[in-house]
């Protein structure tokens, strides 16, 4: 990057206390995770996941499951 004069800039606009927010509403049920669900794949249809990624007007959040329990949505 140095020599490239290449620059990267980032942007965080999360805070930690955001972060335990969103999981203590999770946790108390106030809000039902699975409606943010989208797409639940298996592991081994990851590439199919990534695709489902790159057109946010067709999902809203891709989750893979590891022991293959996916049920494209």
């Amino acid at each position: 990057m140095h020599f490239k004069e290449i620059s990267l800039t980032t942007t965080r606009c999360y805070t930690k206390e955001d972060f335990q927010t969103a999981i203590d509403l999770l946790a108390n049920g106030e809000i039902a995770a699975d409606s943010l669900i989208s797409h639940k794949l298996p592991l081994e249809d990851i590439q199919t996941g990534f695709e489902f990624m790159q057109r946010p007007d067709e999902s809203l959040k891709v989750l893979f499951a590891p022991n293959g329990e996916g049920n494209e949505q």
